[in-house]
């Protein structure tokens, strides 16, 4: 049984199908530039999403999902494991925050010692103008404080960073020639590729190890040319990233760590 929002071709939907015994529900996404594709991904909060080239007819859709249904279910019970093992950040010092993959313990310091994160010697150093207090205001105050200037850090350095991971790339794929590249930060994915040729990389991919990074972007840069995740884009994949399954993989497990701790953030390339 499928049911959706309204009749026709809309933008976004509401598909619900049937695996087995379970009703699953997904929100489908109409791409009119797909070019007759279809992607199916599970978000680390356990959504299901669709992206659909808009003249798929919707039957042929769900009859795709049902084909991938046990895919879906493993997924997402693996998901539901995960959060349960998953502990939030809360941005108290001692914390386990990760740069280029490895992992460094956060120090919250005196504003007066200066007014920047600075990375030394394993650890993080995060000012703050709020001094330790066991009071619930004030520790809400610093964690928010400490939270923002993490955050804004980690954007700083994506934007100095990722755009030099590209330059370095591109030689090996000969079909690129200096795409546009934006930082967008993403619940769901690491990157992406949009139908003009503008490569989306999430900042948070600075967190993850520096060979994961090459491997997301060398996915977008096969997308320029093949935006399908078709068998000759695999081919192409394979061609300039021959490990990529393995790296893609190691970046799931990336993502896992962060879920329940970030909100459940990305899950995809």
């Amino acid at each position: 049984m499928v049911s959706g929002k309204s009749a026709g071709l809309p933008q976004e939907e509401e598909v619900s199908f049937l695996y087995g015994a379970e009703r699953f529900t997904c929100r489908l996404v109409r791409r009119a530039a797909a070019r007759g594709s279809l992607r199916i991904s599970v978000t680390p909060a356990g959504e299901i999403r669709v992206a659909a080239d808009a003249s798929l007819p919707l039957d042929s859709i769900v009859e795709s999902l049902r084909q991938r249904g046990r895919w879906i279910l493993e997924t997402r019970e693996r998901f539901r494991a995960q959060r349960a093992h998953a502990l939030p950040l809360r941005f108290v010092g001692g914390e386990t925050h990760f740069y280029l993959g490895r992992r460094h313990q956060l120090h919250i310091v005196d504003e007066g010692q200066g007014k920047h994160v600075r990375l030394l010697r394993g650890k993080l150093l995060v000012p703050s103008r709020y001094p330790w207090s066991e009071a619930p205001d004030v520790q809400a105050l610093r964690a928010a404080e400490v939270r923002r200037r993490l955050d804004d850090w980690y954007r700083r350095r994506a934007a100095e960073l990722l755009p030099q991971y590209l330059a370095r790339q591109l030689p090996f794929v000969p079909w690129a020639d200096r795409p546009p590249l934006r930082l967008v930060r993403m619940k769901a994915r690491w990157g992406s590729c949009t139908p003009q040729g503008v490569i989306l990389l999430n900042p948070d991919l600075v967190r993850t190890p520096r060979h994961c990074i090459d491997y997301v972007i060398l996915h977008e840069l096969c997308h320029l040319r093949e935006h399908r995740h078709s068998p000759f884009f695999r081919q192409l994949l394979t061609q300039v990233c021959p490990d990529w399954q393995a790296r893609r993989a190691e970046l799931d497990r990336m993502a896992e760590i962060w879920l329940g701790r970030e909100e459940g953030r990305k899950t995809r390339d």
